[in-house]
């Protein structure tokens, strides 16, 4: 499990077994600097409609100053990551979103829009409860609590009946992507590299690779460096 991995990882920091002959291999791009400088983003006034965010939403908090949290203390992600709930959560909460969700905890939201992660299963912790958040609805009012739910993946997963809208994707054989050694590289450890994926086969149907469904939502909703002076899109086709 879990923490068997972590106690062989420490193990081998304290034998000083790292980057050496027979030893462990850090993950390029580390080592990094101590304390590290990528800060997560995301206090008030960081998020601004029709403006990006002005840094990453995830990084290394290294003091109070640094948590994503309003003068009383609430947190501003819907997660409740890098708040005091749960400060160091450098890869976010994404199993908590459905809950506190349903909950309006910190805040109600209008839109829960999810992409593959299928967290009605895979990413909860306690599957009747996530799934019956999932169509929870206010007593005093009927409406549901999570409004609408807009949902892309390539399989009919657990959480695609719940979906208001659904976006078919395409699978890793059907689409180009970038995989970069900060995501999941799939280099050799001995020359490790950014890669390039390739379709092997075509897509099946009219299914359509989801970074090619967020280039044209950014057209359609004329965000940002989404469309040209004359209002076409920017990336036609993605």
């Amino acid at each position: 499990g879990f923490h068997t991995c972590r106690i062989l990882h420490v193990l081998q920091i304290l034998l000083g077994s790292i980057d050496c002959p027979g030893g462990f291999r850090y993950k390029a791009p580390y080592p990094k600097q101590a304390p590290p400088f990528l800060k997560p983003r995301g206090k008030p006034g960081d998020v601004q409609p029709g403006k990006t965010l002005p840094g990453p939403h995830l990084g290394f908090p290294t003091g109070p100053e640094d948590l994503l949290i309003d003068a009383d203390g609430v947190p501003q992600r819907i997660d409740k990551a890098f708040s005091w709930d749960a400060p160091l959560s450098a890869h976010g909460l994404m199993h908590m979103v459905i809950a506190n969700a349903a909950r309006g905890d910190p805040y109600p939201i209008d839109v829960l829009f999810m992409y593959m992660a299928n967290m009605g299963w895979n990413s909860s912790m306690n599957l009747p409860a996530t799934l019956a958040h999932l169509t929870e609805k206010d007593p005093a009012t009927g409406d549901y609590k999570i409004p609408r739910i807009i949902y892309s993946d390539a399989y009919f997963s657990e959480t695609v009946p719940y979906a208001d809208l659904i976006l078919p994707d395409t699978t890793y054989l059907e689409r180009w992507d970038c995989i970069s050694l900060l995501d999941r590289p799939i280099s050799e450890a001995d020359g490790p590299a950014d890669a390039i994926r390739q379709p092997v086969v075509a897509p099946d149907r009219n299914v359509r690779p989801f970074q090619d469904v967020l280039l044209e939502l950014g057209a359609r909703l004329k965000l940002p460096g989404m469309t040209k002076e004359d209002g076409t899109p920017r990336y036609p086709g993605g």
